[in-house]
């Protein structure tokens, strides 16, 4: 008994994608203040951590992509910190923290309180995994600065 084979190829629209950045944390902007003479930040990012968001959003004009929010979706997250992998600055070890799951997956929650005077530039990498068409797509944020003033 003979059976033959037919392959049945399916093709799929190319994303279009869009990335923003976005701070998600209303009490705790990407500016502190110092006030010298209380020694105290505000706010306190021990307290009340800064969380930044990379918002990546995909779309297929022939509606194979499931989610317009495409977090879920990334791998090999990465953020950096003037140009440098956050994960090797010892610097930072310990104050701070990367979402992996869900919607929110990349976002990033940061602890360390910065330095009057100090700014800290921090931008975001990773890849799309585009599973209908087997390829990655590179994803790139702007550069948000955090950064920390005296109090006059």
């Amino acid at each position: 008994m003979e059976t033959s084979r037919k392959r049945i190829r399916r093709d799929f629209a190319p994303l279009t994608v869009s990335v923003a950045i976005a701070c998600d944390s209303a009490y705790s902007p990407l500016m502190q203040v110092y006030d010298a003479q209380t020694g105290e930040y505000e706010p306190n990012r021990q307290l009340s951590p800064t969380v930044i968001r990379p918002e990546v959003n995909a779309v297929a004009s022939d509606g194979s992509w499931p989610n317009h929010s495409a977090n879920s979706a990334l791998a090999n997250l990465k953020w950096y910190v003037n140009g440098v992998n956050i994960a090797t600055l010892s610097a930072w070890t310990g104050k701070y923290t990367i979402e992996t799951e869900g919607d929110n997956r990349g976002s990033i929650i940061i602890t360390k309180n910065i330095t009057p005077g100090t700014n800290f530039s921090l931008h975001f990498e990773a890849d799309l995994v585009d599973q209908r068409l087997g390829v990655t797509i590179p994803i790139r944020t702007d550069a948000v600065v955090l950064s920390t003033i005296d109090k006059a």
